[in-house]
C-alpha cells in the first residue's frame, strides 16, 4: 500500500478537528516528543524508525511505525498538506490562534 495513504488514513481514524492536536501531532514527530496526547518515540535497534502513539481513550490507542527519516518527512508533508494547506506548522499555528483570538 502507498506509505502517503497509509498516513493519510491513520490521520483520518484520528479525526483530528482541535488546531492544538494538529500542532501538537506535529511537534511530537518533528522533534520526537511528547505533545498533548502524542509521542514519538524510536524503535529500539532501529535507527531511524520511529513510531507514534496517540492515546485516545482507555480502550482504545493509535499507533504508527514511521521507518524512516524520509517516511517521516513524508509524514509531515501530508500532515502540513492535509490540516495546515501546506503552511509551515508553526506559520499556521499562529494564524489559527489569531483566529481564535479574533472570534
Amino acid at each position: 500500500m502507498d506509505k502517503n495513504l497509509d498516513f493519510e488514513l491513520w490521520l483520518d481514524e484520528l479525526q483530528l478537528d482541535d488546531y492544538h492536536d494538529i500542532y501538537a501531532l506535529h511537534e511530537a514527530v518533528d522533534n520526537g516528543v511528547s505533545a498533548n496526547g502524542f509521542t514519538c518515540y524510536p524503535v529500539k535497534e532501529s535507527e531511524g524508525e520511529f513510531v507514534v502513539h496517540k492515546i485516545q481513550s482507555d480502550e482504545s490507542d493509535r499507533k504508527l511505525s514511521i521507518v524512516s527519516e524520509d517516511a517521516k518527512s513524508t509524514f509531515l508533508r501530508v500532515l502540513r498538506k492535509k490540516y495546515m494547506s501546506g503552511l509551515d506548522a508553526d506559520l499556521w499555528f499562529d494564524l489559527q490562534r489569531d483566529k481564535q483570538k479574533g472570534a
